[in-house]
């Protein structure tokens, strides 16, 4: 069986909306440049078993007819048309360059910006570069947040236009095939601090993001109360994620993406097997003001530590003697004996609202800034 070509199933529980197979005459309608071949099963399988490499913690569409699907359902297709220009992909961790593809078929859009640092992954990026001049690539490491920067002041990033606030960024859609473990939670947390402040990619405006990850990091982000982390808290206060790729089209694994049998974080850790594609979209008034973020990334930091706990026992985590704000965050109508992972969004505003008004809340909140990355390079 082809890994890029297998049998295609409709799901019995989803009906797809989408084609997974575009038609021949279409394909042919996008007059798009004739792209160089993907990698073969064997090439993969000889040059790229990821496991025990630097690259271990990454997975990427390696089927076109399935990343064709992904970036239709992401709405990428039906961007452009409200006068903010043309229209813009930013895509980090492309891979071999599959997504890459699917993104340059689609006639409305007009330049893909492809963010790919890997030694062994990068010249697929090149030689389809090489091919459409709707394509550049940089060579610099999504994760480092110095790569937007730069470009976005003077290189690839700088031509994007601007768009209000308030209207939502019709020519700009950021795409990420997102790493497991460590490394893709961090920088997916980021992305979600800089809606707040409309920093990042959002100082030209209220762009949306297309995460392709696995469905264990979805879960954390969409969880709702009485369940849920930090992230989950953060993401209902910024922005609404919603599942854009369900985990059946998806599945199983081996037909869709590389490595077949999915990726593995550490010695011994089981396969993440099931996959999701996600689009964030940012609220255009969230419940964080941006003078606020790092306080509230302090209180939730603090306040989950004890998740299962009721707020009355998890308050004092905050600081020394923080327990004595029970009675004003009580008398503005929070509920003490829920325990912090079952609080609402309004809660948490109550809670930081009260901590941040209170004169002994400590001065220094953090050492480094939230959004530092592993270089020790603020985003600013």
């Amino acid at each position: 069986m082809s890994l890029f070509n297998p049998p295609l199933r409709r799901s019995a529980r989803l009906q797809c909306p989408i084609p997974r197979v575009l038609p021949r005459t279409a394909l042919r309608s996008l007059s798009t440049p004739a792209h160089p071949p993907l990698p073969t099963e064997d090439t993969l399988r000889s040059k790229y078993p990821f496991t025990g490499s630097r690259i271990r913690e990454r997975s990427t569409v390696t089927n076109l007819n399935t990343a064709r699907k992904i970036v239709r359902a992401m709405g990428i297709d039906k961007l452009g048309g409200k006068g903010n220009g043309p229209v813009t992909v930013v895509e980090a961790w492309p891979g071999f360059g599959t997504l890459t593809r699917a993104v340059l078929e689609l006639p409305n859009v007009d330049k893909v910006i492809a963010f790919e640092s890997d030694k062994s992954l990068a010249p697929w990026i090149e030689q389809l570069a090489a091919s459409d001049p709707k394509l550049s690539h940089v060579q610099k490491d999504p994760y480092d947040w110095d790569s937007y920067t730069s470009e976005l002041d003077s290189g690839a990033l700088s031509a994007i236009p601007s768009a209000p606030w308030e209207q939502s960024h019709d020519s700009l859609f950021y795409l990420a095939q997102v790493p497991v473990g460590v490394l893709g939670e961090q920088i997916t947390a980021q992305f979600i601090n800089c809606m707040c402040d409309h920093s990042w990619l959002f100082t030209r405006g209220r762009a949306n993001l297309g995460l392709v990850m696995s469905e264990v990091a979805y879960n954390r982000l969409a969880a709702p109360a009485g369940n849920r982390g930090k992230i989950a808290v953060m993401v209902e206060a910024l922005a609404t994620a919603r599942e854009a790729v369900p985990g059946e089209w998806l599945s199983p694994v081996g037909e869709h993406l590389w490595p077949r049998e999915g990726p593995r974080t550490k010695a011994g850790q089981a396969r993440l097997k099931d996959w999701v594609g996600v689009v964030l979209e940012p609220h255009v008034s969230g419940s964080i003001s941006p003078d606020l973020l790092e306080m509230w990334e302090f209180v939730l930091r603090g306040l989950f530590v004890t998740r299962k706990h009721s707020l009355k026992k998890s308050l004092k985590h905050l600081a020394p003697n923080a327990d004595i704000l029970a009675g004003p965050i009580a008398a503005r109508g929070v509920d003490l004996n829920l325990t912090v992972d079952k609080l609402s969004v309004q809660d948490f505003e109550i809670i930081v609202d009260e901590f941040n008004k209170w004169p002994f809340k400590p001065d220094v909140l953090f050492r480094d800034t939230p959004r530092e990355n592993r270089h020790g390079n603020k985003n600013k």
